[in-house]
């Protein structure tokens, strides 16, 4: 009861709570970048040094400070577009002046935060190679407009395909908890307290996930039965619930039945929402791999920045010496 009376220390702890949860993702997408960059690399069929753990840490940090850095100067100019409107809006009751002022800030801004977008995707690329040529490539990235741009018109894509699917989850999660309230309706009202109906719901389970091991195809099936799996957090979400309860429910069995069917459903629903998320980072990494490879690589694709004792030697076919003709002994 004194901590709930001390509001400020909620408010700061809330506060702080959310900025490192906020690094925390951040850090998790610079990781999955990190690695798919690395399988992208291998799928363009480029030279690149053996797997070890401290370069991709250093990697996944480099990129977590770009996103972080490029966060926290987009917020400060937002905060300084508010303010600069809002002083404009009190220096003078012009009507025209005002939305002068304020296009003209307006322009600045996107001009503004644009230059940040080309400068972070160039440092965000010369992340993908190694750190010894970071500013070659950094360098070689602003000078290639095109590119830049490219991965841009990418980038945006791919957060439109985010965009819409996070705004699709939201207008179906209404309708999606419904359906779950009215399984679980169903699955108490028919099973109950009667061992027979629960008995009868398992069954009907059974087949149809007998059904589904015989007509899903093989990777199918494995994935079906590591499904399973998520009974553990479910059941250890239950015990932890269960352990700060004030007092022990009688709650009959067909509920524990409909739980961990409703929570089988919520992560399978994870799963799929963490794939999608995954790929997005998988887009990303693989554009920009793109763009590293075109940035360090020549046509013939050749590594630009090595030194001569790292660069392959090319073999030059020297022209063979054509042998003196002779005619036959018919003709001599």
């Amino acid at each position: 009861f004194a901590l709930i009376e001390r509001s400020d220390f909620f408010q700061n702890v809330g506060f702080i709570f959310g900025i490192v949860f906020a690094i925390v993702i951040v850090f998790w997408e610079a990781i999955w970048i990190a690695f798919f960059s690395r399988l992208s690399l291998e799928c363009l069929e480029r030279d690149f040094p053996p797997f070890e753990w401290k370069p991709f840490i250093k990697k996944s940090l480099a990129l977590t400070g770009l996103f972080l850095l490029f966060l926290l100067i987009l917020l400060g100019l937002f905060v300084g577009f508010e303010r600069s409107v809002q002083w404009v809006q009190q220096q003078t009751f012009v009507p025209w002046k005002q939305y002068t002022f304020s296009i003209s800030l307006l322009v600045m801004f996107i001009s503004i935060a644009f230059c940040m977008v080309y400068v972070q995707i160039a440092a965000m690329t010369a992340c993908i190679g190694s750190a010894k040529y970071w500013v070659q490539t950094v360098g070689r990235a602003l000078k290639s407009p095109l590119l830049v741009l490219f991965a841009f018109g990418c980038f945006v894509l791919n957060g439109l395909v985010v965009f819409l699917g996070q705004k699709g989850m939201e207008y179906s999660a209404e309708p999606l908890s419904e359906i779950i309230v009215s399984i679980l309706d169903i699955i108490m009202d028919i099973s109950g307290l009667n061992a027979f109906g629960i008995f009868g719901v398992y069954l009907a389970l059974g087949i149809i996930s007998f059904l589904l091991l015989i007509f899903l195809p093989q990777r199918g099936k494995f994935w079906f039965k590591m499904s399973f799996l998520f009974v553990i957090p479910s059941l250890i979400i239950l015990i932890s619930v269960f352990s700060v309860l004030p007092m022990r429910l009688s709650l009959p069995s067909s509920f524990y039945f409909a739980y961990f069917l409703i929570m089988h459903l919520f992560w399978a629903l994870m799963y799929l929402v963490m794939f999608w998320v995954s790929q997005s980072m998988a887009f990303m990494a693989h554009i920009l791999t793109q763009v590293w490879c075109h940035l360090t690589h020549d046509k013939a694709g050749n590594y630009l920045f090595a030194s001569e004792e790292e660069q392959p030697l090319v073999v030059v076919p020297q022209p063979q010496e054509e042998e003196e003709y002779l005619p036959p002994e018919v003709f001599r």
